[in-house]
């Protein structure tokens, strides 16, 4: 392309033709310019040959002429700039161009005519039809997940089944839920919730393989958690969902892998290596990986060995999720005796909300806001030695959200000063939640004792009420400080 930088004319004629769709007609309808992109969209050689016709010379469809006219017409009339989606249809299928046009005023301020540009968006309506019928598609699913699924927590605690059981039920319908949730939110992109959050390691992976035990309680695989105690609130930065849907694929490659061993066992080690990262290491006694396989993976190489051999469903999302993360994949393997994968990540402190550990002083009442009676036994096992020691300390166990502020309504200044409330955050059936009977009751010791610790609005209410959270999942870790 040949332009003299130093002519006006040739600089403002290249980018004339640089523009998508340029066009002006005279207020009889008639087209007296365009580019040269204009003219080749509806089939000329030059703006020469477009130049002199009305628009139903120039478009077939007469329908969508006549939708052309009329909004020029009206821009011509009432002398007002438009920015209109105009769809045009033709021998290929519909075209869909967003025009803004704006009138055309002599010296004396008489519109003569108008003037407009244009781009072909049919590509981008296309993707937002498809996307479209995508989230209709995905709602349809997820009413048809939600409604057993709803049924299936409905009835679970008259299942006669073993309680933990029941339990790992519970949690596998919840990820089923979560995953529908997440589907449901329409074009698959990161909500706020579903940023990385400040996640829990050993919790995640201690509901996770409640699942696994439950689901390949068949297959006679054995599944064991190694993790010291120190390593019990470790803390790393990730989406919980996609933590543990790399988890799940770890575990289930790991068992694929075993195939026909009588002597079927996956560990799984959480633990900080020497970099000081948190490290979360599978290891099982199945047939191994095949060398060129393990090649490709040490070199992040996506690949799917499929059923036969194991480890390779899933590995995509498995490397894109330790990748997203800052974090690094080792593989060792050795065929016909097993599998060693180890997953590190940068360890991060654990975040304002959290607590493991409960401050009680000299002549303390303790209020337990819970409406679940076994975690009221619970708690009686986690304080009786502190009280024991302590005959000072009164705990009182309430149900009920109402009746805790009744109680706490009725104390002195002095008893309030030393009240400690420990609420669950769902009270199931009740007007409100722990969270909001906490901010109500104005006690400024309290905990948030929650399955739901994930959940950004309660960490940020938490926060900003100078409250801490006890994940249940911790319970039985917790640290009780009797300060004097």
């Amino acid at each position: 392309m040949k332009v003299n930088l130093d002519n006006n004319y040739e600089i403002l004629k290249l980018l004339f033709d640089m523009l998508p769709f340029v066009f002006w007609k005279d207020k009889s309808g008639v087209y007296r310019g365009a580019n040269q992109n204009q003219a080749e969209e509806f089939g000329f050689n030059s703006p020469s040959e477009f130049i002199g016709k009305t628009i139903f010379e120039i478009i077939e469809d007469e329908f969508s002429a006549l939708s052309i006219h009329n909004i020029d017409k009206m821009i011509m009339e009432t002398g007002i700039a438009r920015t209109v989606e105009e769809p045009i249809m033709t021998p290929f299928g519909e075209r869909v161009y967003l025009s803004q046009k704006h009138p055309i005023r002599n010296a004396n301020n008489i519109i003569v005519g108008l003037i407009g540009i244009s781009m072909d968006i049919t590509a981008i309506r296309k993707e937002e039809k498809a996307r479209e019928q995508f989230k209709k598609f995905v709602e349809q699913i997820s009413h048809d997940l939600f409604s057993p699924l709803l049924a299936l927590k409905f009835h679970l605690d008259s299942l006669k089944i073993d309680e933990i059981e029941r339990h790992a039920i519970r949690e596998s319908s919840q990820r089923i839920f979560d995953i529908a949730s997440y589907l449901l939110a329409g074009d698959m992109k990161h909500t706020e919730e579903e940023q990385p959050i400040a996640m829990l390691v050993k919790p995640a992976i201690d509901s996770l393989l409640r699942g696994k035990k439950y689901e390949y309680k068949r297959a006679h695989v054995s599944f064991e958690l190694r993790c010291n105690e120190k390593n019990h609130n470790l803390f790393i930065s990730m989406r919980p969902i996609a933590f543990e849907r790399m988890i799940s694929n770890l575990i289930n490659n790991a068992v694929e892998a075993l195939g026909g061993k009588s002597h079927r066992f996956i560990f799984i080690k959480l633990m900080v290596n020497n970099k000081n990262d948190v490290c979360i290491r599978v290891e099982d006694n199945g047939r191994g990986i095949p060398q060129n396989v393990l090649e490709k993976l040490k070199r992040n190489i996506k690949v799917s060995c499929g059923k036969a051999s194991g480890h390779g469903i899933g590995f995509g999302q498995i490397l894109d999720t330790v990748n997203e993360n800052n974090g690094t994949i080792n593989i060792y393997s050795e065929e016909d005796f097993g599998t060693r994968i180890s997953l590190s990540f940068p360890k991060i402190s654990a975040p304002e909300w959290y607590t493991n550990s409960i401050n009680i002083y000299f002549n303390t009442i303790i209020v337990i806001l819970e409406d679940d009676e076994l975690i009221h036994d619970t708690w009686e096992q986690i304080l009786s030695q502190t009280i024991k020691v302590n005959p000072d300390i009164t705990v009182r166990h309430i149900f009920s959200g109402a009746d805790a502020l009744e109680y706490i309504k009725i104390l002195n200044n002095n008893q309030k000063e030393n009240l400690v409330l420990l609420s669950d955050y769902q009270l199931i059936k009740q007007e409100y939640n722990g969270l909001e009977i906490a901010i109500n009751a104005k006690v400024k010791n309290t905990y948030i004792v929650t399955s739901f610790y994930n959940n950004y609005k309660i960490q940020n209410e938490a926060i900003i009420n100078k409250f801490k959270i006890i994940p249940k999942p911790i319970l039985d870790d917790i640290i009780i400080n009797y300060l004097i």
